[in-house]
């Protein structure tokens, strides 16, 4: 979880995640390199986390996050209700949307941080190569806002809806202009990868932000 170096700076949590498998009850995706039994035990995994949760008295806030991108491909399958099915956003989204109001049902505050901005590219090599000691021919590794638009078409309408539920932390709010998305701050590299933070960029963007654990209905 690449929020966790951020989260550590303000905030006691406990961190419940595994690899290739968002925090979405009963569904999880299918590639060439995740097979169906590594589906089944991220479900799994993700109900015994439920009910750990919801157990758990001490417990008041819950925040999830997930790039989701992997569940929207194309290219991978779902498995959902016992099922492989073609990739569907609705599913997607209606689990996704089931899992909050389930926690919310045993006054759990819920909060979902979106993906960071990406454009299908390696965000975080072309920045090894910009800002490293290597002298390389120089290019822009900004996003450009278009880019990141189309990239993330599914992926930002599923933040749309989830948004009328729960509070959703956007980071293109942080990072984002009308024109381009910045990937680095002070000379450093806010991402790691395509789609992941660096430590420095967790830490930079999640500083400032508030996560109240107080429910709009207490």
């Amino acid at each position: 979880m690449h929020l966790a170096e951020g989260l550590k700076q303000n905030h006691d949590f406990i961190q419940i995640t595994k690899s290739m498998c968002g925090p979405i009850v009963g569904v999880a995706a299918i590639n060439e390199n995740y097979n169906r039994h590594f589906a089944e035990n991220c479900i799994a995994y993700n109900a015994k986390a439920f009910d750990y949760i919801v157990d758990n008295p001490n417990i008041k806030l819950v925040i999830l996050s997930s790039p989701l991108s992997y569940y929207l491909s194309e290219e991978n399958d779902l498995l959902h209700e016992g099922s492989i099915q073609n990739e569907d956003r609705q599913i997607v989204l209606t689990s996704l949307i089931n899992t909050a109001k389930s926690l919310i049902k045993y006054n759990k505050k819920v909060i979902f941080v979106s993906p960071p901005p990406k454009n299908g590219k390696d965000i975080g090599q072309c920045l090894e190569r910009l800002l490293g000691p290597t002298i390389l021919l120089a290019e822009s590794c900004s996003i450009q806002k278009a880019d990141y638009l189309e990239n993330q078409r599914d992926v930002l309408a599923i933040m749309d809806e989830l948004e009328k539920i729960i509070e959703v932390k956007r980071l293109d709010s942080l990072l984002c202009d009308e024109q381009q998305c910045r990937v680095s701050a002070n000379g450093l590299p806010l991402y790691r990868d395509g789609g992941h933070l660096s430590y420095f960029g967790s830490k930079y963007l999640l500083k400032e932000m508030s996560f109240d654990v107080k429910n709009e209905n207490d």
